[in-house]
């Protein structure tokens, strides 16, 4: 927890904010996407999802692939499970608005868990379809069930190992518009999912990498990939990492960001 912590400041030491950055791109992004909000009537009816997941005590053996083990199980709930793993509102809604704005319509998620996040993907764009992987066979099952009560048509679950499925996804559904990698939280693990992705992308793809600071090996994946040949820029928000392909930029662009309240003399900047 320390490391993390530590992680966590030593982002904030090295990041600036909207106001020291003047590319019209980045600034429509924060505008348009990281302090946009979600309609609220889509917003209520997702969350009240998680309302309920976070309070259901119902018992199940979790099979979990992917925090760097070969094969966890164990008796958790539901509740624990949705405590512990589902992506936070703020990331949620990230997702949702760089979908919406940058009206993606073919998406992949590695490690779709209890649905929620391919749930607000999914309500995104009705006109896209999201391809969801998860390894835990219950997880699939209640995702599934999720979806289906909220009327969502437009996602497809794919159960079983990524080592196993993301291949056949790959060459059948791309390429992708949007790649959310939020499973195996393995250094070695997350850049072999990148090479196999990279082949399936375009110049406006958008490759969104959760939990960045879960670890040092982590940390050095997201470093490594986003000076991989073909990452023309990058925006480290957080634990939140968002890559790009187009060649707009010339010359590679690197940032890390803050919110603006975090350093609010950085607005010398914008004068």
């Amino acid at each position: 927890m320390l490391s993390k912590a530590f992680r966590y400041f030593r982002h904030y030491m090295r990041s600036s904010t909207i106001y020291r950055e003047h590319s019209p791109f980045f600034y429509d992004l924060w505008r348009e996407v990281l302090i946009a909000n979600v309609p609220r009537n889509i917003s209520e009816r997702l969350e009240s999802v998680r309302t309920k997941l976070v309070s259901d005590p119902t018992e199940f053996m979790r099979q979990d692939f992917g925090t760097g083990n070969s094969l966890n199980k164990g008796k958790t709930s539901i509740k624990q499970e949705a405590c512990k793993s589902l992506s936070s509102k703020w990331k949620v809604r990230i997702l949702f608005r760089l979908i919406r704005h940058y009206q993606c319509r073919r998406v992949i998620e590695l490690g779709t868990n209890l649905g929620l996040s391919s749930a607000y993907m999914a309500s995104a764009n009705s006109n896209g379809h999201i391809f969801t992987l998860e390894g835990d066979p219950f997880l699939c099952q209640k995702a599934k069930s999720i979806h289906d009560e909220l009327g969502l048509s437009n996602i497809n679950i794919i159960e079983g190992r990524f080592e196993d499925t993301i291949a056949d996804v790959l060459r059948r559904q791309g390429p992708f518009d949007l790649i959310f990698l939020d499973g195996n939280h393995d250094e070695r693990a997350t850049i072999k999912y990148f090479q196999n992705i990279k082949n399936h992308i375009h110049e406006e793809t958008i490759l969104v990498i959760d939990d960045v600071f879960w670890s040092e090996g982590m940390l050095r994946a997201w470093e490594g990939i986003k000076e991989f040949p073909g990452v023309t820029a990058s925006l480290l928000y957080f634990d939140l990492g968002i890559l790009f392909f187009s060649p707009r930029w010339s010359v590679p662009k690197h940032l890390e960001w803050v919110d603006r309240w975090m350093k609010p003399w950085t607005i010398i900047h914008a004068i």
